[in-house]
């Protein structure tokens, strides 16, 4: 903890961050500021995932700290979440990790790069080059004459081996003096806004990918060691050393322990994911 930093100073320190108006630490506790803090600090988050309701339930405050673990697993953090307590909105908890991101945000963020808060939380992480009504504006205020015609934009797959994202061509712009070069524009804009949702969503399988893999090998470690452990018991019955006779003698509840121990036992980073699966399963 941080000394003489109070949590006026860290609400403070937030809601100027994020353009938001949290009264309490605990409000955090809903995992949607701690999202936020880290597309701030590194972006690629995808914000539309994130719920920002000031009443959430503890199932919507879980999904969000999913999104959160995937953030930390991107960018290689092995920061503990626990992600239990942080939903109960227990004050300690939420406290800590809020004194953490503040550091690593004062540590991390490049301050050459403004950040729009409340544009990424209304556009859901696509970086949209004009409004969701700027087509239906333009056409309503600059309308084609009676004579004039419109031809929609065209793509072209081009000669596309498969060995790369297919290009996409767009026609030049024509203009004249009835405004059609204004429609081409709306479309190349729209374009582009898929392009860059496209590219997000790819962003973020790619995240899911590297979580699952490290859940996979979190587990596989798990087995490979109970293997270890019931081989050396089993080698133990066909020695007489004392060693091996103290094993002979172990009582049942002694290796159902060791067992327990194995299963039980957390890795660095991989906490939260555990938590949430004895929340699912209990």
């Amino acid at each position: 903890m941080v000394v003489g930093e109070s949590r006026t100073e860290l609400l403070n320190w937030l809601n100027a961050t994020l353009n938001l108006n949290y009264s309490k630490v605990e409000q955090c506790g809903t995992g949607a500021a701690y999202c936020q803090l880290m597309d701030s600090i590194y972006g690629g988050v995808p914000m539309g995932k994130v719920k920002f309701d000031p009443s959430l339930s503890e199932y919507d405050s879980r999904a969000n700290m999913k999104v959160l673990q995937a953030a930390f697993n991107k960018q290689r953090i092995s920061k503990q979440i626990e992600v239990e307590r942080l939903i109960k909105c227990r004050l300690q908890d939420n406290l800590e990790l809020l004194q953490w991101f503040k550091r690593h945000w004062m540590e991390h963020k490049d301050v050459n790069v403004v950040y729009d808060a409340a544009s990424r939380r209304k556009s859901g992480g696509a970086r949209t080059p004009s409004g969701p009504n700027s087509r239906r504006s333009t056409m309503t205020s600059n309308p084609p004459s009676a004579g004039s015609s419109s031809r929609p934009s065209r793509i072209s797959s081009g000669s596309y081996n498969g060995s790369s994202d297919p290009p996409i061509s767009v026609p030049k712009r024509r203009v004249s003096s009835q405004g059609t070069g204004r429609v081409t524009d709306d479309r190349v804009a729209e374009l582009m806004a898929q392009l860059d949702q496209a590219k997000a969503e790819v962003s973020e399988s790619r995240t899911n990918v590297e979580t699952l893999e490290t859940e996979r090998n979190f587990y596989f470690n798990k087995l490979r060691e109970i293997e270890i452990l019931t081989q050396h018991i089993d080698t133990a019955f066909e020695k007489d050393d004392a060693s091996s006779k103290e094993i002979q003698g172990m009582p049942i509840q002694e290796l159902v322990k060791q067992v327990q121990d194995i299963l039980w036992q957390k890795d660095n980073g991989f906490e939260s994911n555990a938590e949430e699966m004895d929340a699912e399963f209990f």
